[in-house]
């Protein structure tokens, strides 16, 4: 079966992590997902398969189509196209990343 046109999900790998200590208060671990997460899309975003991410934030809110992330803490800088940003987002307000695969993008 062939997934790759579909819609995946992203929670952040093992190379996202870093040393945190063993327990957090709930604002630094909304920060640290956060942080994690948009480090993944990041990374994903480099590959020639992945069109753009959807970001959802905690708020119900979310940024669509976005080809360009920086992670410039403690705050992420978001753009529909390289060279520039659209939007700023604080890490903590992340809860989810939806990566959209480009052969998914002719899709109606």
């Amino acid at each position: 079966m062939d997934l790759s046109g579909q819609e995946h999900f992203v929670i952040g790998g093992a190379s996202d992590r870093r040393a945190t200590p063993e327990r957090l208060t709930s604002d630094e671990l909304a920060y640290v997902a956060g942080e994690r997460l948009l480090l993944s899309a990041s990374r994903l975003l480099q590959r020639a398969d992945v069109a753009c991410v959807d970001i959802e934030l905690r708020d119900g809110g979310h940024v669509s189509g976005v080809r360009f992330i920086r992670v410039d803490v403690p705050i992420a800088l978001t753009a529909s196209r390289r060279g520039g940003h659209d939007q700023s987002i604080a890490l903590d307000r992340v809860i989810g990343i939806r990566t959209i695969m480009a052969s998914a993008q002719g899709l109606g």
